[in-house]
């Protein structure tokens, strides 16, 4: 199966922006985004001369309740 790592992370920006920013950096490090729309899923092919594993990521973006009332 491999190492499946699990992270979370607070963004401040809408949701929409917060994932234009990680399609971007998706596409900056070399991995082939899945579609454009829905839930972010990437890969990224294994390259023995450039030093890199295979990898797949998924990233879901979603308002967290808390911090849509602390701005409203």
């Amino acid at each position: 199966m491999g190492i499946v790592r699990t992270v979370e992370w607070s963004l401040l920006p809408p949701p929409a922006e917060a994932q234009e920013h990680l399609r971007a950096a998706l596409v900056a490090c070399g991995m082939e985004l899945d579609a454009d729309d829905g839930p972010i899923r990437a890969k990224s092919k294994r390259a023995v001369m450039k030093n890199r594993w295979a990898a797949e990521v998924g990233i879901d973006v979603a308002p967290l309740a808390r911090i849509v009332q602390e701005a409203a």
